[in-house]
């Protein structure tokens, strides 16, 4: 079964939408606050689920710098509450599944 972040009961970090990724209307969302994790999954194919990533993060000021691994990718950024982050996209058979790990300021 197939949920939204709304009807999961899984929100979003405090600031994460605003300085990173929308988790409106993604599927299975996942959050772990504790350990700075998150995941959901999309319906397009590894490369174009990376691609929409990247685009929606450069243009919220984070600069990319390629793992060597396809379908993963670190991000940067140097002001915010977020700082860094790790996303790994992964084919799930019919779908991407898509793994954030991040930091913030305060270490979390």
């Amino acid at each position: 079964m197939r949920t939204t972040a709304e009807s999961s009961g899984a929100g979003p970090p405090a600031g994460f939408e605003d300085e990173a990724l929308r988790l409106e209307g993604r599927q299975d969302v996942r959050v772990d606050e504790r350990s700075g994790v998150l995941g959901f999954t999309r319906s397009d194919d590894v490369a174009d689920a990376l691609a929409a990533i990247e685009g929606e993060l450069l243009a919220k000021g984070w600069s990319g710098v390629r793992s060597g691994n396809e379908g993963s990718e670190s991000f940067v950024k140097d002001d915010g509450r977020y700082r860094w982050m790790f996303v790994a996209c992964v084919d799930a058979g019919g779908s991407t599944s898509v793994v954030v790990r991040y930091t913030t300021e305060e270490g979390a």
